[in-house]
């Protein structure tokens, strides 16, 4: 416990249970105690539950300077209700804005997981897309070799076949002039045969016609 009251002085609760000090004397009322020293801790709840438990009512001056004091203090525990009014909506808005950062920030990391996922979509398809390339060049090129090489075996082959094409030309003119040959000499065969058996004819021609004559002499 500390020093208690100046001599004159008494504490009263008012009916919001406020505790406020009343000089007897000079009938001055005041919030703030009149002493320097802080009062016990559980002063005030003491105070409060007598003024509960008893039937007396405590005096409450009732002079101007009393209301004033009190009017300003009620001004001032409003204000200081709407200032905490306002601090709670403050809080309250900070919360909600701090809660909606807080989505904002997950919404921003999933589109970023999102982006790194679709960037990594990206690579692997450019990954295939140069594949894909790589493997069609490597195409091209065997296309080319094949059709380097299918133009020279077609050049090859034309060229036997350019080759066995005279071949037979030449074959088929030789089987001509034989046949040429074999149907002069067939032709000239003929004329022969037909020159001898002419001859014989005029042979026995003229054999009849030496007996004729030999019979008319004798």
């Amino acid at each position: 416990m500390k020093n208690s009251l100046p001599e004159g002085w008494k504490s009263y609760v008012n009916t919001d249970g406020k505790v406020y000090y009343y000089n007897t004397s000079t009938g001055i009322s005041q919030w703030n105690p009149p002493y320097q020293m802080p009062i016990p801790e559980n002063y005030n709840s003491k105070t409060n539950i007598l003024h509960q438990n008893s039937s007396y009512q405590m005096p409450i001056p009732q002079n101007q300077n009393y209301n004033q004091k009190t009017n300003m203090s009620q001004k001032q525990d409003q204000k200081h209700n709407q200032n905490a009014n306002m601090s709670q909506q403050q809080d309250q808005n900070h919360n909600q804005s701090a809660n909606i950062s807080q989505q904002q920030n997950q919404s921003y990391n999933q589109n970023t997981n999102i982006s790194q996922k679709q960037n990594q979509n990206y690579n692997q398809q450019d990954q295939n897309h140069n594949q894909n390339a790589y493997i069609l060049q490597q195409q091209d090129q065997n296309s080319n070799q094949n059709t380097n090489m299918s133009d020279h075996k077609q050049d090859q082959n034309h060229k036997q076949n350019v080759n066995m094409s005279q071949h037979e030309q030449q074959k088929l003119r030789l089987l001509q002039q034989y046949q040429e040959q074999e149907l002069r000499l067939l032709l000239q065969e003929r004329e022969l045969h037909r020159l001898r058996q002419q001859e014989q004819v005029q042979q026995e021609i003229f054999n009849e016609t030496c007996k004729s004559m030999s019979s008319i002499r004798f």
